[in-house]
């Protein structure tokens, strides 16, 4: 496969957008993709180059090749249609080439580094992110009629509550959740944005103050806001692997996210900063991210069971399956209906709706940003 890839690159090479001598070879990194991804990621070197000129996904089953078609239509949307400001933090599309029922998609590099994950400067990547994914959100809200969302919402909370069994009291919560946050967010349209599907650190390249947001291959055009910043600041400190217990994830998770923390605090600010700039109430959100766990919940289980139904069959994150467990049941146990299930029976704890100087540090700052014409500026 990769020799098929360099040969066609150096091929082309003069035809590709790309400003750069062709060069006499390439070399390949592979990159850490997520458990049950069905695909592989690389980093492409020109000559002896320290710095990568390329990046390419490969996929086999036709499921995968489908989710990596995806991203490039979407990454090409973005690159139409988003301001120059945003489109400069996205990889841009290359080339697309099949070998052998094998799909390659190129793409530009990523530059710089993953984002390391460190308390002592997890303020200022929620603060970075945070005004990225607002810029983002201005640039591609769009309004849908507050019915469409509620069915949406609602058909994801009875989908939830069938698909794992959730108990009556906790169907009645989730549909609180999604009745609240409607009421708080609109009662004709609700604001709906482009969003990643999958913010953790992996996909955050960062290179001094420039970042760089990798893997679309989950995205949508009409998301929840919120919900990317919800995932990243929920796996920053404790990203999702395949080593740690389930029980150990969900004490840290009762630790940081139930009682107070310096930690929380940080997190609050940059939830409290994206509400104030897109005019989200502080209401809505404990909500919303309920609404984000049963997403993710819902998202985790279709991703795992499509990775069985390929021959793959994964760890389970944060829970090995036990040889007397039948897999489809495994699935069912994993993190995130967990951490839902937490919420749910520990909701009045929950720190980033009743945090106290929440709602004291949003209306601290400016006055509210309405949509400009000019659309929101961000931070220089």
């Amino acid at each position: 496969m990769v020799p098929q890839l360099r040969q066609t690159l150096l091929d082309r090479w003069a035809n590709l957008p790309i400003e750069r001598a062709r060069p006499d070879r390439f070399s390949f990194l592979g990159i850490r993709t997520e458990v049950g991804d069905g695909y592989a990621s690389f980093l492409i070197f020109a000559d002896r180059d320290r710095e990568p000129c390329l990046a390419a996904k490969v996929a086999r089953e036709p499921g995968t090749v489908s989710h990596l078609q995806h991203e490039e239509r979407m990454l090409n949307y973005f690159h139409r249609h988003l301001p120059e400001r945003l489109r400069t933090s996205l990889p841009r599309p290359i080339l697309h080439e099949s070998f052998d029922s094998v799909f390659w998609l190129v793409t530009t590099a990523p530059a710089g580094q993953p984002i390391a994950a460190g308390v002592d400067r997890a303020s200022e990547h929620f603060t970075r992110l945070a005004d990225w994914l607002v810029q983002m959100a201005y640039a591609t809200r769009i309004s849908q009629p507050a019915a469409e969302v509620w069915r949406d919402l609602e058909r994801s909370a009875d989908q939830v509550c069938a698909t794992f069994g959730l108990s009556g009291q906790e169907a009645r919560v989730i549909e609180g959740w999604v009745a609240e946050w409607l009421q708080v967010i609109g009662e004709v349209e609700v604001g709906l944005v482009a969003v990643h599907g999958n913010l953790h650190r992996r996909h955050v390249w960062l290179q001094h103050r420039h970042l760089t947001i990798v893997d679309w291959e989950r995205s949508q055009l009409a998301g929840i806001p919120l919900w990317d910043l919800f995932q990243f600041v929920t796996t920053y400190l404790f990203p999702v692997t395949r080593r740690g217990s389930l029980e150990s994830y969900l004490r840290v998770f009762r630790a940081t996210y139930l009682t107070d923390s310096p930690y929380v605090e940080q997190v609050c600010q940059a939830v409290a900063g994206s509400c104030r700039a897109l005019d989200i109430p502080i209401g809505a959100v404990g909500p919303c991210f309920g609404l984000f766990l049963v997403h993710k919940a819902l998202r985790e289980y279709d991703r795992l069971l499509a990775a069985a139904d390929r021959g793959f069959l994964p760890l389970l994150s944060h829970r090995k399956r036990s040889q007397k467990q039948p897999y489809q049941q495994a699935i069912k146990n994993q993190l995130w209906i967990n951490l839902l299930r937490l919420l749910i029976k520990e909701r009045a704890a929950f720190k980033l709706s009743s945090y106290p100087g929440m709602r004291e540090y949003i209306y601290s700052m400016p006055a509210a940003l309405k949509l400009p014409a000019e659309g929101y500026q961000g931070q220089s």
